[in-house]
């Protein structure tokens, strides 16, 4: 069964940790000597190296990261949207209005052979022209965190990457040593694979 995924989903300033993707890492971690009960569960095996793993915690902090960004990227849609919808119904104030003056005839000229103003209709179009600004701000900020988290979403794919790999290398490994040190109890101890002896790690196969 395939372990536990490290990339798993999701605000302006906050400092990234890079992570290279590069394998190798889990040599550190390869030097200490693991209980044979624990590599019977790969899944408890995979949560022991996860915790010790040297770059768990700059993983976490982007994950971290991302979820306010997601935050923040529906926050901000949520008032793009209602900026549109602002500006929609503005629209159709004026629509009615228009309407409403053709309906009592006053949409002539007036005698300087100029349509005459509406105020409420001049005030409608003084806030759609402040509405299509704020619209435009808010859509190019929701644009440029959507890269931000179009990035973060690539660098967290890597790393997991780059975790299973580690792992499956340090799981080898100690199943490995964990089986040359169950042969060598049972050599010392005479007891060969008789009675009382434990049940023996199984190599990864990769």
């Amino acid at each position: 069964r395939r372990a536990a995924s490290a990339g798993d989903a999701e605000a302006p300033g906050v400092k990234l940790h890079m992570l290279d993707g590069s394998g190798g890492d889990a040599e550190g971690e390869m030097e200490q000597l693991v209980d044979a009960e624990l590599l019977r569960d790969r899944n408890q095996s995979f949560e022991h190296f996860r915790k010790s793993y040297r770059k768990n915690e700059a993983i976490e902090e982007n994950k971290s990261i991302l979820k306010q960004k997601y935050a923040q990227a529906k926050s901000l849609a949520a008032q793009v949207n209602s900026t549109r919808s602002r500006i929609n119904s503005l629209k159709g104030t004026i629509e009615q209005l228009r309407k409403e003056r053709a309906a009592q005839g006053l949409l002539e000229d007036g005698e300087d052979g100029q349509p005459e103003v509406d105020p409420e209709e001049e005030r409608a179009k003084a806030q759609i022209d402040e509405e299509k600004t704020k619209y435009k701000r808010g859509y190019a900020e929701l644009k440029g965190l959507k890269g931000e988290i179009e990035h973060l979403q690539l660098m967290l794919e890597r790393s997991r990457k780059t975790l299973q790999k580690d792992f499956e290398s340090w799981f080898v490994t100690m199943s490995r040593q964990a089986i040359a040190r169950e042969r060598a109890d049972a050599v010392r101890a005479g007891k060969g694979g008789g009675k009382g002896a434990k049940t023996p790690v199984k190599a990864a196969q990769l």
